[in-house]
């Protein structure tokens, strides 16, 4: 079966990456998941929560497994991998983020302090500060083009690159190029993609790679207005277009299957259709 030419890239770029680089990835990836963790649990998706849990759990028995006893703080870091599955294993069984609370800032720490004393370089961009530089970046590359329906594509192709990895233990790192291919991907005019290049150099550095959890959320399609939120499930962004209605531009929702106001079920035009 051919090699999916991004599979391959990423392929490399991970063989290529030196062991400290390495788990740098991987402490960001389960300070991702964790946190996900508790977005999931606040929202009752006690599904998601499971699957990011359990990634988590595999990433920290993989951190466990490759430690090298040679050291003499191998073993209290192994005690202490030890102790966040157990916690994490609690998070799971209980659907609460108490065991969260506990073992994240303990985890950002461990990870702070590899940066800083093993792998002797500066913080990297914060999640939050590579989401704003990502967003940033989109609407300054897309200009006059950033409408629903672009962002919505972009996002779409990206919810496609996180299912394909989703079974794989290290998170996925975009760099200048990959992000350039996913805008492309996306429908990105030429034009635009041209400018692309500039626009990454002067937002987020022209070395500098994102971790794809961070620039985007791929569990749900949000959209946001000063009065309005409306969320949608990632898999069903088709349910959302935009229509000049009277010389206005606006979102139409199919209402597809059931559908509750504040708690009640309410019949549609399209349900009453069905019955009859």
């Amino acid at each position: 079966m051919p090699v999916n030419p991004y599979q391959k890239y990423q392929q490399q770029s991970v063989m290529t990456m030196t062991p400290g680089e390495m788990l740098l990835k991987l402490y960001d990836e389960v300070i991702t998941q964790l946190t996900a963790v508790k977005q999931f649990n606040e929202e009752k998706d006690y599904q998601g929560a499971n699957a990011a849990l359990k990634k988590s759990q595999r990433i920290i028995s993989y951190l466990d497994q490759t430690l090298d006893p040679q050291y003499e703080i191998s073993g209290s870091l192994s005690a202490l991998y030890d102790y966040f599955i157990r916690r994490l294993v609690d998070a799971n069984m209980h659907k609460e983020n108490g065991p969260i609370d506990e073992v994240l800032p303990m985890i950002e720490e461990l990870r702070d302090t590899f940066v800083e004393e093993l792998l002797g370089c500066p913080l990297p961009m914060s999640a939050d500060s590579q989401k704003e530089t990502f967003q940033a970046l989109i609407e300054d590359t897309l200009g006059e083009d950033c409408g629903i329906e672009m962002v919505k594509n972009i996002h779409d192709r990206i919810t496609e690159l996180a299912q394909e990895h989703k079974e794989s233990p290290e998170p996925i790192v975009l760099d200048k190029n990959e992000v350039k291919t996913i805008l492309a991907d996306s429908g990105v005019a030429n034009d635009k993609l041209s400018e692309f290049d500039r626009h990454y150099d002067e937002t987020a550095g022209e070395s500098t790679s994102l971790l794809m959890n961070n620039v985007m959320n791929t569990r749900t399609f949000e959209v946001k207005m000063p009065d309005v939120v409306i969320k949608v499930k990632p898999e069903r962004t088709d349910l959302i277009e935009t229509r000049s209605i009277d010389g206005r531009e606006c979102l139409v929702i199919a209402l597809d299957g059931s559908v509750e106001v504040n708690g009640i079920t309410v019949r549609t035009a399209a349900g009453s259709d069905t019955e009859e």
